[in-house]
């Protein structure tokens, strides 16, 4: 083992005796490129040179334009209160899971979240909406109230419109 200076970037890297160094090995691995060894210098095929990606970053911008879609985030919140908590995708996820298991500790369970920390976004969404939105029977499970209910769908019903409308502007207005 021994050092060298690098010839492509003119820094010194511990270098095996095979001659390619740690450099030269990251630039292989993340191009692909060949890498030679002549005296400690270290050439990339001119084919595969990083300078030579025009056509790459066009067929990836292509892609990428094609794979847009706008994400609309809906929240419902109480004017007159002052707390941070909102009625938005996560407490919706929540009460859809509610009305799906009949159990907010099973609507965590699904959502890979703490019972506990549902609890208390249920709680603090509750104060702060100043509507109740699940009925809690113990051990029985939870329901959703008639006003979560109501709540539930409203917000799924506004969600989806205004997915569909955000989605068909988008494709108007950017091609």
């Amino acid at each position: 083992m021994h050092n060298r200076p690098c010839a492509s970037c003119r820094v010194t890297h511990h270098q095996p005796r095979c001659g390619m160094n740690s450099h030269d090995a990251i630039i292989h691995k993340l191009y692909n490129f060949e890498t030679r060894s002549k005296e400690g210098e270290h050439r990339l095929s001119a084919a595969k040179s990083p300078l030579r990606k025009p056509r790459m970053e066009q067929e990836m911008a292509r892609k990428k334009k094609r794979d847009l879609i706008p994400v609309v985030r809906l929240s419902i919140t109480n004017n007159a209160d002052d707390s941070s908590s909102l009625f938005g995708p996560g407490v919706a996820s929540l009460c859809a899971g509610v009305r799906e298991f009949g159990s907010l500790n099973a609507a965590a369970k699904d959502m890979k979240m703490a019972y506990s920390k549902a609890w208390r976004i249920v709680k603090e969404t509750e104060a702060s909406l100043g509507m109740q939105l699940l009925n809690r029977d113990g051990a029985h499970g939870s329901t959703l109230t008639e006003e979560g209910d109501k709540l539930l769908d409203a917000y799924l019903a506004i969600e989806k419109r205004l997915g569909k409308i955000a989605k068909d502007e988008f494709a108007k207005r950017f091609k």
